[in-house]
């Protein structure tokens, strides 16, 4: 059997329907790749939003540099601390392709709140004054909504394109980390020059806009792989199994002192 594909056989990778994947048509190099075509898309829209965000809170908004400054800060520090949160959830509870799915419908409704206030007046400040309290609402929702769904997607999208691999193939599993990785790059790439340039030509509405279809794509791909991919069963988190050593081992710590 081909290595690449030589990984199914305990019984811990299954197919859409639920059975043991058969490794002649599930998984595989085509499957892992489309993890690194959804991963441009997905970096471009996460890096735009960290590099533009500050001018569109700034301009738009009317906040001040520092306070705009301090948004974006929170944003992208409670957008990666979630992932510790989703990585457990997609370990124990459900599987990393039904996590990324949640998270980016997540991004996606996050981002069409901003674009429908990038495009309405009425949730917009006036000249030289600051959001009302229904303005900053409608926009913090919208913010930390995208935030939840970047903490899924970056938690879940590598870690399910290398479950396709056959994980005891190093070379194999290094290289498709080292295409992932290329991937990000050219995601933030196109986001710092030509996402930058829209935005600045064409207006915040236009680049939201924008971003709400690419991330819709990026769905659009990865689903497209439903019938393909093998998927990990959800086997309990390795912090779970820590905390249940930890306490075991208390336990036996009480129970040897006590006999002493």
């Amino acid at each position: 059997m081909d290595s690449e594909l030589s990984n199914i056989g305990s019984g811990e990778y299954i197919d859409y329907k639920g059975k043991t994947a058969d490794p002649r048509q599930h998984g595989g190099i085509r499957a892992a790749s489309l993890a690194c075509v959804v991963e441009i898309m997905q970096c471009l829209v996460i890096t735009c939003n960290a590099v533009t965000l500050v001018d569109y809170f700034l301009k738009s908004m009317h906040y001040s540099v520092a306070h705009s400054s301090n948004m974006v800060t929170n944003f992208m520090g409670t957008a990666f601390m979630l992932t510790l949160l989703w990585g457990f959830i997609s370990d124990s509870y459900i599987t990393r392709f039904t996590t990324f799915i949640l998270s980016n419908v997540l991004q996606i409704s996050g981002l069409l709140m901003l674009t429908y206030q990038a495009q309405n007046p009425n949730l917009q400040p006036p000249e030289n004054k600051t959001p009302s309290y229904v303005q900053a609402l409608f926009l913090y929702v919208g913010l930390y909504v995208i935030a939840i769904g970047v903490g899924g997607i970056r938690s879940t999208l590598a870690a399910h394109g290398a479950d396709q691999l056959d994980q005891t193939n190093k070379s194999l599993i290094s290289s498709y980390f080292s295409w992932y990785f290329f991937s990000l790059c050219i995601g933030g790439l196109l986001a710092t020059s030509v996402m930058v340039s829209i935005e600045q030509k064409y207006g915040w509405s236009t680049s939201f806009t924008i971003m709400v279809f690419v991330s819709s794509l990026a769905l659009c791909t990865f689903v497209s792989g439903f019938s393909l991919y093998q998927y990990k069963r959800p086997s309990g988190s390795s912090v779970t199994r820590i905390i249940q050593v930890l306490a075991a081992s208390i336990r036996n710590v009480k129970v040897s002192t006590a006999g002493c």
